[in-house]
């Protein structure tokens, strides 16, 4: 698995903030899911459901099949196939819980996979104080709330959901269980983060989301998450969609904070920006998607204040919205 490294920036004007991106695009796959690949990997050999010769079978937008695809050199996509062939499938959204158990080393001192233990490692056993980042499965931000409970960490864990996600909702009102939501998403939205058609939110079927460790939701507009990408990259951090979304509510959680002590705020450097050069890095590409929700204009005043304000401290959201 390795470790890969976080990086930490000081807004100018917040000097007792630190927000630490955690950088998974630096794993062998280049995403945050090679991490859980591997943990999923490990648990299913370890209990006999993957042996030599079995196939391993998974459902996913793309990250996490490619990086089970990695760890077993073998990529097939429906749990149909599995049950006609014999196979395994893998079922990220119902065995996270067993993956994430089996392979982190809690309170020892030796490494771990799991994300929230290496982080804590990385920051020498100082808990965070707010730990931030969207959901697309839910795994990831999941596994993190549960390390922190389990633990006693007093770690406030934030989902920074997307504008037309149904994740807030479910959430805060276990809505979205009998229905999709999709009549509630206006496109492009931002890649790999909430649900549009994907089906019900349902914990273990469709989302590992286990709302019950979250402590707070927050709703990023997805126009202002495009932007939010653009200035991280101009400040060293090129992170994809979930980066921006990240980087926005970092800002905006440091800038509500209380000034009288240190405070860091740590999120996810997901994946790489250079595979959205074509769509979240492109203006023409931005223009045309984001119409609806006011195109390059209003991009580009999305851009201007998220820059203000990572240099003023002061909160994005509340001066972009006005």
């Amino acid at each position: 698995m390795g470790v890969t490294p976080i990086h930490v920036i000081h807004p100018p004007s917040l000097p007792n903030i630190s927000i630490v991106f955690k950088n998974e695009s630096a794993s062998t796959t280049g995403s945050l899911k090679h991490r859980y690949a591997w943990a999923l990997m490990s648990w299913a050999l370890l209990e006999g459901h993957v042996k030599n010769g079995t196939h391993v079978i998974e459902a996913s937008s793309g990250n996490t099949a490619c990086s089970l695809g990695y760890m077993c050199r073998l990529l097939i996509i429906a749990e149909q196939l599995a049950k006609s062939t014999g196979g395994f499938f893998m079922n990220q959204f119902k065995n996270a819980f067993y993956a994430e158990e089996f392979h982190e080393s809690g309170s020892a001192p030796k490494a771990s996979a799991n994300l929230m233990h290496e982080l804590l490692r990385q920051l020498n056993n100082t808990p965070p104080d707010v730990f931030v980042h969207p959901a697309g499965t839910g795994g990831t931000l999941s596994s993190i709330g549960r390390y922190a409970k389990k633990y006693g960490l007093k770690t406030e864990i934030v989902l920074a959901d997307t504008q037309y996600s149904v994740y807030f909702d479910y959430v805060l009102n276990g809505t979205f269980s009998k229905n999709t939501g999709a009549h509630h998403w206006i496109a492009p939205g931002m890649a790999g983060i909430g649900y549009g058609a994907m089906g019900p939110a349902r914990i273990a079927q469709t989302t590992s989301l286990d709302p019950a460790v979250i402590d707070r939701v927050l709703k990023m507009p997805d126009l202002a998450s495009t932007a939010a990408m653009k200035v991280a990259r101009d400040i060293g951090i090129n992170g994809g969609t979930s980066t921006g979304v990240n980087f926005l509510a970092a800002l905006h959680i440091g800038a509500l904070l209380p000034p009288e002590r240190p405070i860091t705020v740590a999120t996810i450097l997901a994946d790489s920006g250079k595979y959205y050069e074509t769509t979240y890095f492109n203006r023409e590409w931005i223009g045309a998607k984001f119409e609806f929700h006011g195109g390059l204009k209003v991009y580009d005043c999305w851009c201007e204040v998220i820059k203000k304000c990572f240099e003023s401290g002061e909160d994005p959201l509340k001066i972009g919205q006005e």
